[in-house]
C-alpha cells in the first residue's frame, strides 16, 4: 500500500512540475527552450507553417534521479524511470531565432509505466517525422507480460487555425503468437474511419480480411496542446459511435 502511495505521489508531483515549468516564448537556439534539469530526447526538423523555414519539434525529458523508482511488483523491469516528457514545437524565424508555437505536457508518456512495469518505453527512435507540413508522432506498445498484443500508433498533426490539429490516426495491432493482424485508420479531415480485421503476418488467412468503412461527425478537431491519452479515447468513442 505504501509503495502505491509513493508512486501516486511521484505522479502527482510530476504533473505539478510539468504544468509549472516555464518555457520561454522565444530563443536564439533550441537549447534555449530546454529547462535546467531536462534533456533533449528526440528531435525532427521541417517546415510546419508554410514559410519555407526549418521548424523544430522536440521531445524533452526531465532527469530527476528521485523519479527512478524501484519496481516492487515482481514482474517487469527492476527500476522504473517515471520522469515526465514534454513536446515543444518551435517556429524558425527569418533572423535564425525560434518562437515557441505550442507545447504538450500531457500526451507523451514517461519512459516507464508505474501501472504496468512490464510495458516497454512507448517512444522509440522513429517517434517524430515531418513530411509535407504534417507532423507524425509515433508510439509503440509492447509488454513482456500480461499481453500478447503489440501495436504501432501514428498521430498526424497539421498546423491550421492557429493550432496543431489532429488530422489523422492509424494503428496496427499484431498478436505475437498467432500473427493475427488488425489495422485501423481515421481521417479527421474527411471524417472517415477504415478498419481491417482478419489479416495475418505469418500466414495467408483462410478467409479474405474484412474491411469496413464508417463516417462520423465531429464539430471540432482535437489539438496537440490539450490532447491527453484519456481525451483521445473519448475521441475514438465519437468516431466509433453507431449511427
Amino acid at each position: 500500500m505504501l509503495y502505491r502511495i509513493c508512486l501516486f505521489t511521484i505522479a502527482l508531483f510530476s504533473f505539478s512540475i510539468l504544468h509549472a515549468q516555464t518555457i520561454p516564448a522565444t530563443g536564439s537556439d533550441i537549447s534555449s527552450f530546454i529547462p535546467r534539469g531536462w534533456k533533449l530526447f528526440a528531435q525532427a526538423t521541417g517546415d510546419l507553417n508554410k514559410d519555407s523555414l526549418a521548424d523544430v519539434v522536440m521531445i524533452i525529458q526531465e532527469t530527476n534521479k528521485k523519479k527512478l523508482v524501484k519496481n516492487e511488483e515482481g514482474m517487469g523491469i527492476d527500476t522504473m524511470d517515471l520522469n515526465p516528457r514534454m513536446v515543444l514545437i518551435l517556429f524558425k524565424q527569418t533572423d535564425g531565432t525560434y518562437q515557441l508555437a505550442t507545447k504538450s505536457t500531457s500526451f507523451i508518456s514517461s519512459p516507464n509505466n508505474a501501472d504496468n512495469p512490464c510495458e516497454s518505453d512507448r517512444i522509440e527512435d522513429d517517434v517524430l517525422t515531418i513530411k509535407k507540413g504534417v507532423l507524425t508522432l509515433r508510439q509503440h506498445y509492447w509488454s513482456s507480460c500480461g499481453s500478447w498484443t503489440t501495436s504501432i500508433e501514428d498521430y498526424l498533426f497539421r498546423y491550421q487555425k492557429g493550432k496543431f490539429e489532429l488530422i489523422g490516426y492509424s494503428s496496427e495491432d499484431i498478436h505475437r503468437s498467432s500473427g493475427e493482424m488488425n489495422t485501423y485508420s481515421v481521417n479527421f479531415s474527411t471524417r472517415k474511419a477504415i478498419r481491417t480485421t482478419g489479416d495475418n503476418m505469418f500466414d495467408t488467412p483462410k478467409e479474405k480480411p474484412k474491411t469496413t468503412e464508417q463516417s462520423f461527425t465531429m464539430a471540432t478537431l482535437p489539438n496537440l496542446e490539450t490532447m491527453t491519452p484519456e481525451t483521445f479515447e473519448q475521441v475514438l468513442e465519437v468516431v466509433n459511435k453507431k449511427k
